[in-house]
């Protein structure tokens, strides 16, 4: 996880504090992130200039498709495995909004 906080430009107690309050938030709303793998992820969706809410909303929507989906189930990969691959869903969302806002102000 460190070397993905390193990419930002932040302070290092900023990326830590908001990595951390968005580890806390998936943890209220009951999205218990597994401490391997998926920290790399939280800690590029940490550092990404959108609103904690909005990704924990996303990550949390994302989740309750993947639980639909075959292999994602009670047999199949685990739920924290499928909270990582919700997570790494709303990367690539709020990497797509970030480049949409920033191609529009640029013109």
């Amino acid at each position: 996880m460190s070397q993905v906080l390193a990419f930002s430009d932040d302070a290092s107690h900023a990326k830590c504090k908001r990595f951390s309050v968005l580890y806390q938030t998936l943890k209220n709303v009951g999205l218990k992130c597994g401490r391997q793998y998926e920290l790399a992820v939280l800690g590029a969706l940490s550092v990404m200039p959108v609103d904690i809410g909005v990704l924990a909303d996303e990550i949390r929507e994302v989740d309750a498709f993947l639980q639909t989906q075959k292999g994602y189930g009670i047999i199949g990969l685990n739920r924290k495995i499928r909270l990582m691959h919700a997570a790494m869903c709303a990367v690539m969302a709020s990497c797509a909004a970030v480049t949409a806002a920033n191609s529009g102000s640029s013109n």
